[in-house]
């Protein structure tokens, strides 16, 4: 080593506290790097390695000491962290102690059955605080139905629909379901909450943008957070406001940046995926969404629609089946429904319903569905009955629509020289539950 190296300057360290503690971290891992041997010098008497213009010995001792304020002054590492033990505080787990006297902590216990009416101890009182709309929950035949279903596969499943939870009850939920809103497939949630919390993370990841109404539930906002998306949230029922951020949202995605300037090219614009979001019927203010002017906006923008029936199931709409069937839309125009067994379905649990491609994602996916017990059978046999009830007043109103068509339809087709029989076959078939009822009524 050449002795010049030894006739520099001495350094002077001056550092304090968060600075000092940095630059011995740093230098307790660059003691054995390349740069480090370079500009240091092997003593063989002592065994180590000497800093130049120091004359430090970087041993092991350098692992148990650290600087102080200045080079000379050394303090004990095992001190310094019994110093900063002592004088740590923890904060506390809670800032404030919840008050003892919130209704929270002070619930009304229930004496009896949960319906229309609730007995609280002073004799029967009219429920308002009930999501039962339709009062399900009291009717005597569902009750029956959970009582033969309860005795035939016991109070719960104890298991994952992926792992020996499903059970034929199940099946036949998901299949009623699907008929009831005219889609292909459907998925049955445990509970009304996790399905909106899951469904939506199934499919949105990092690096997508959803856009959502800023008056969604909470549930659909904890489903927003587990994405890990971005959020862009827009006014209430505000179709304009959100196509001003689709318009914003246009521009980020076509622009391109090469070297020091940037080109609009559609065709080499980042592919991020937009979804939006939103209620057929808001829980929280009570209005309906403005679903056509939404489908026109998913249309243009290439967004993908994900609707939240829970409020809308079974109230909303000539059929019951929410914002679709209120504004006569089919349901090809929305990529997911989602919603709750809990509110007109007079049960428990969620469900998912759309095109078979996209729902049966969710049985690998869906955290709520794969890693949760499956609903209870006597629950999902209580929850198929207003589904039975609802398909007979939707077909109920579908023959009542479809009379005069069919009168008509008779005459053209015995003026043909068809029999009666066969114009009564030809007439079921085309006018089959599963086909819109209106589309023929426009056609014709």
């Amino acid at each position: 080593m050449p002795n010049h190296l030894f006739q520099q300057e001495s350094i002077v360290f001056s550092i304090y506290t968060i600075e000092q503690l940095l630059l011995i971290h740093f230098l307790n891992r660059l003691v054995h790097t390349t740069w480090l041997l370079k500009a240091s010098c092997w003593c063989g008497s002592s065994g180590s390695w000497l800093l130049p213009s120091h004359g430090l010995a970087l041993s092991s001792s350098l692992r148990r000491y650290k600087l102080g304020l200045t080079s000379h002054h050394w303090v004990s590492h095992q001190e310094e962290e019994e110093q900063l033990l002592a004088e740590w505080t923890p904060e506390p787990l809670l800032s404030s102690a919840p008050d003892p006297e919130h209704p929270a902590l002070n619930t009304r216990t229930v004496k009896g059955k949960l319906g229309h009416y609730v007995d609280l101890g002073s004799g029967p009182l009219l429920n308002l605080a009930s999501h039962d709309y339709l009062r399900f929950s009291e009717h005597e035949g569902i009750e029956t139905a959970a009582l033969e279903c309860l005795h035939q596969y016991g109070v719960g499943s104890c298991g994952p629909r992926g792992f020996y939870g499903t059970t034929e009850v199940h099946l036949a939920l998901e299949q009623r379901l699907a008929e009831f809103f005219q889609c292909e497939s459907c998925v049955l949630y445990s509970y009304g909450f996790s399905t909106m919390a899951s469904a939506i993370p199934a499919y949105a990841k990092s690096g997508d943008v959803i856009f959502a109404d800023e008056a969604v539930s909470f549930c659909i906002q904890r489903g927003l957070q587990a994405s890990r998306s971005r959020i862009v949230y827009f006014r209430h029922n505000d179709s304009g406001h959100l196509q001003q951020l689709l318009e914003q949202q246009a521009i980020i995605d076509s622009k391109v940046f090469r070297y020091d300037y940037i080109s609009l090219n559609p065709k080499k614009a980042n592919a991020t995926r937009r979804f939006l979001v939103v209620e057929g019927l808001y829980m929280n203010t009570g209005n309906i969404c403005r679903l056509p002017e939404l489908v026109e906006l998913r249309h243009k923008y290439k967004l993908r629609l994900f609707i939240d029936e829970s409020c809308a199931f079974g109230t909303l709409g000539p059929h019951g089946r929410g914002a679709l069937d209120h504004f006569n839309i089919p349901m090809s125009e929305v990529d997911l429904i989602m919603g709750s067994l809990e509110y007109g379905g007079g049960s428990t649990g969620g469900f998912a319903a759309g095109t078979s491609f996209v729902v049966e994602h969710q049985r690998l996916n869906g955290l709520g569905y794969v890693f949760s017990a499956s609903l209870p059978p006597l629950l999902a046999a209580a929850a198929k009955q207003p589904i039975e009830k609802l398909l007979v007043v939707a077909l109920y109103q579908l023959f009542l629509i479809a009379l005069p068509w069919a009168y008509r339809y008779k005459k053209r087709l015995c003026a043909k020289g068809l029999s009666p029989i066969a114009c009564h076959v030809i007439i079921t078939e085309v006018y089959s539950f599963r086909r819109s009822t209106q589309s023929f009524l426009v056609h014709e």
